[in-house]
């Protein structure tokens, strides 16, 4: 994991870091992640749902 990425996990809470990391296949995507998440304040729920619709499509 490189730098950015670290600050970025470190900036997430918990539980949304284990969905991503669970849920998320590809580094970029998870990095997509944890940056919507953080810059529009995601909730938990709403960043599942995202998840969760971009890899059923």
């Amino acid at each position: 994991m490189d730098a950015m990425s670290q600050q970025l996990v470190g900036q997430l809470p918990w539980c949304h870091t284990i969905s991503i990391i669970s849920k998320c296949k590809v580094g970029n995507e998870a990095l997509y992640y944890a940056q919507q998440t953080l810059q529009i304040n995601w909730s938990r729920a709403v960043l599942a749902y995202k998840i969760s619709k971009l890899t059923n499509e």
